[in-house]
């Protein structure tokens, strides 16, 4: 905590297939003196992809999701026409070898920087198309989507990719040597909802364009970009320890969210 400037801290050991220690300490938000327990939410940023790539790859097992299919044949307007852009797949994304940029911080087009498969390069910007493939083959917005496919089968029911208003008195702070600030996601997300509450769905239940279409009601109008959008596979993910290591257990061991041959090949266990 002293190395990091972080006023509080929660971790977990994952041992034979449970969550056999855990150690809370400190605070969580300092301006409230909130310390960090067990029902803590803490933003998992980028260890949110995880999740998303084993539920992907459960699509993958039932056949609704093909790891070698270019992810244009899902979702046709996500880039532009271009040779490489044309060629990206979900195994290049899972792999981030997709060449796509990790975030894009201009309106640009986005297309790959390397012929897709040939080098490594970071992308939250592939995970987030992948995510709108996604949402069209199973027809569910990308929070439904999770939670049926992964977090509820596994029990985690303090997750979510959405800031909902308990998170508001559960979540950490995040803190940079001292200095405080919410994940990035809460404003978006507090201003999505309030958007949504007239009429139109659940905000588990929006889609990419259901997303894209409530911004045109918010003033000032937030960015479309994905690196601003919230629920997003990428980074949005909110969770306690004890949630998070289940499902470490499930990758670990053999759980109760089955894996077919498809997704042990690609490193997942089998299930009992």
């Amino acid at each position: 905590m002293e190395i990091g400037g972080v006023p509080g801290v929660g971790m977990g050991l994952v041992q034979d297939g449970r969550l056999a220690w855990e150690h809370h300490a400190g605070l969580g938000n300092v301006a409230r003196n909130r310390p960090v327990g067990p029902d803590t939410l803490h933003s998992a940023a980028s260890l949110s992809k995880q999740l998303f790539a084993y539920a992907a790859l459960r699509l993958v097992d039932r056949g609704l999701l093909d790891l070698d299919a270019p992810l244009k044949s899902y979702v046709p307007d996500h880039t532009p026409a271009h040779d490489q852009a044309d060629r990206v797949t979900p195994r290049h994304v899972l792999c981030h070898s997709s060449g796509f940029p990790n975030w894009r911080q201009e309106d640009v087009p986005l297309v790959p920087a390397f012929a897709p498969g040939s080098e490594f390069r970071y992308s939250g910007e592939g995970y987030y198309y992948l995510q709108r493939a996604v949402e069209h083959v199973t027809g569910m917005g990308f929070e439904r989507f999770m939670q049926e496919t992964l977090l509820g089968p596994l029990g985690m029911r303090d997750t979510s990719y959405v800031w909902s208003a308990h998170a508001e008195e559960r979540a950490t702070e995040g803190y940079n040597k001292g200095d405080a600030r919410w994940p990035s996601a809460r404003d978006f997300s507090l201003r999505l909802a309030q958007s949504t509450t007239r009429g139109t769905k659940p905000v588990a239940e929006l889609h990419h364009e259901d997303i894209v279409q409530a911004l045109a009601g918010i003033t000032p109008k937030p960015r479309t970009l994905p690196n601003a959008l919230a629920p997003n596979c990428a980074f949005t993910l909110l969770t306690t320890v004890r949630d998070y290591c289940a499902f470490l257990a499930q990758v670990l061991t053999n759980g109760n969210v089955g894996s077919s041959p498809v997704s042990v090949r690609a490193g997942y266990p089998t299930s009992s």
